[in-house]
C-alpha cells in the first residue's frame, strides 16, 4: 500500500483566485505497475536523488523561497507525518514553462513529492503510524502583475504574510514563480488541515 495524490481541477475548482480546497493522500494498493507508470517513477528518481541531497534539519525547515529564521517551519508543531510530507514538499518545483495558466494538477512535479513520502512512510512505517489518509489544503494564487507595480513593496508584503502564516501554524510549502512575458504568474501554498504534534 503506498500513498498517492488525488487532485483535479475541475473538483477544486481553482480557476478562481485565490481559492483553498482539499487534497488527499490516500494508501491504495497500486498493484502493478503500467507503463506510464513505470515512466513517471523513472522520471522522478531524479528527483528523490535530488530530495535526498538536500541538507537536513531536525527542527526547522525551509519550506519557501524565504531563507530568514522567521519563515522557517518548526517541524515540532506537526505530526510524524506531516513532518515528512513537509520534508517531500522541499522538492518541489514546476514542470512546465506555462506553470501559471496551466492547470494546476499539471503545474508541479505531485508524483515525485508523492514517491518520496512514499517511500519514506514505507521505510519507517512502524514509527511514522501515517493514517489511511491524509488531508491538507492547497491556496492557489493567480495574479497579472501590473508594469507599473512597486515591486519591492510588493515582495516586503508578501515577505510579511508569509511570517504571519507560519505564525498561524499549519503551513507545510510555500512556493511562487517568476512572472511570465505577460505578467501572469502563480504562488501556492500547502496546508495541513491539523498540525496537532505526536
Amino acid at each position: 500500500m503506498a500513498p498517492r495524490l488525488n487532485i483535479g481541477e475541475d473538483k477544486w475548482g481553482v480557476h478562481t483566485t485565490p481559492n483553498a480546497a482539499p487534497l488527499f493522500l490516500e494508501h491504495k494498493d497500486l498493484g502493478q505497475s503500467s507503463e506510464n507508470e513505470s515512466a513517471r517513477t523513472r522520471k522522478t528518481e531524479a528527483d528523490c536523488v535530488a530530495l535526498s541531497r538536500l541538507p537536513q534539519d531536525d527542527k526547522l525547515l525551509q519550506a519557501s523561497p524565504y531563507t530568514e529564521h522567521e519563515h522557517l517551519l518548526d517541524l515540532a508543531t506537526l505530526s510524524k507525518p506531516l513532518q515528512q510530507f513537509a520534508k517531500a514538499l522541499r522538492n518541489m518545483r514546476a514542470v512546465r514553462p506555462d506553470y501559471a495558466t496551466a492547470p494546476y494538477d499539471q503545474a508541479f512535479n505531485w508524483d515525485s513529492i508523492v514517491d518520496v513520502f512514499s517511500q519514506t512512510a514505507r521505510a519507517h512505517a512502524d514509527v511514522l503510524d501515517v493514517p489511511d489518509s491524509l488531508e491538507f489544503f492547497v491556496i492557489v494564487f493567480r495574479s497579472r502583475i501590473n508594469k507599473q507595480a512597486d515591486r519591492q513593496l510588493l515582495g516586503e508584503l508578501d515577505s510579511a504574510a508569509h511570517v504571519e502564516a507560519v505564525e498561524g501554524g499549519g503551513l507545510l510549502k510555500y512556493w511562487f514563480g517568476t512572472p511570465d512575458q505577460n505578467g501572469r504568474n502563480l504562488a501556492t501554498c500547502v496546508s495541513a488541515s491539523s498540525t496537532r504534534s505526536t
